[in-house]
């Protein structure tokens, strides 16, 4: 699994950079364009590829759907973190270039910093992941990730030691993805894997749906700055959802 999500954290990572650094050239519509274009070819070639398969797998064992704690638990845990990721990666760069005084380069330059470790930590996460308790990893990680960006939206220090923070969060927050993908394969049943997966990236979608509202309407009210102030115990609190069903994980 984390082998499989490089590709996407490299995207990710590189996008802010790419984007802003066409946007200063050439305005917003041109890297907007390119990216209403980018993903067919590769829609394309993907359907010309998947071969259509059906029954299931000899030897599966059946198992009843996870029961409804473990779900929730699951599920709450996926809405919060997707909420802060897409809470920072919608409205860090514009902090940073409104707020702070950026260029436009440099803002989605800053936030390529955070998202690109990904890219490094993933494969090292999987390995951890399959020797050392899951549950324990979700759960320093998530608690690690809350205190570095407690850090920086509280004192936002300037040069070397912002990107070290910013290193530091991307590392905490793609450290927990291998062993929470993981948590939910064990207590999802065989016929059932892809329903449970498709629960909890749902929340993940509807908390990516609602985090730009929320934190840009409070943002309006009040600062950006005071907004960013909530998404540390939000982290925070997300691995307790794990920890109350940890015995019948």
């Amino acid at each position: 699994m984390s082998v499989q999500a490089i590709g996407g954290s490299l995207g990710v990572g590189l996008a802010p950079f790419v984007l802003a650094f066409l946007a200063s050239i050439y305005g917003w519509r041109t890297p907007l364009q390119i990216l209403a274009v980018a993903g067919l070819p590769f829609l394309l070639f993907f359907l010309l590829r998947t071969e259509e398969t059906k029954g299931t797998k000899p030897g599966r064992v059946e198992r009843s759907f996870p029961k409804l704690s473990l779900a929730v638990a699951f599920a709450i845990f996926f809405f919060l973190r997707a909420f802060v990721f897409k809470s920072i990666t919608t409205f860090l760069p514009t902090y940073l270039v409104e707020v702070k005084g950026f260029s436009l380069g440099l803002g989605g330059f800053t936030t390529s910093i955070l998202l690109l470790p990904g890219v490094f930590t993933l494969p090292v996460a999987g390995v951890i992941a399959d020797r050392f308790d899951r549950v324990l990893i979700v759960v320093l990680s998530s608690l690690s990730s809350a205190l570095v960006l407690f850090l920086v939206v509280t004192y936002f220090p300037s040069g070397v030691l912002l990107y070290v923070l910013l290193i530091s969060l991307g590392v905490f927050l793609y450290l927990s993805f291998p062993a929470i993908l993981s948590l939910v394969k064990e207590v999802s049943p065989g016929d059932e894997y892809g329903r449970t997966f498709g629960i909890n990236f749902t929340m993940t979608a509807a908390s990516g749906t609602v985090a730009p509202v929320i934190v840009g309407y409070i943002g309006d009210l009040f600062s950006l700055g005071f907004a960013f102030r909530f998404l540390p115990i939000l982290l925070f609190i997300a691995p307790f959802s794990i920890l109350v069903v940890k015995n019948r994980i």
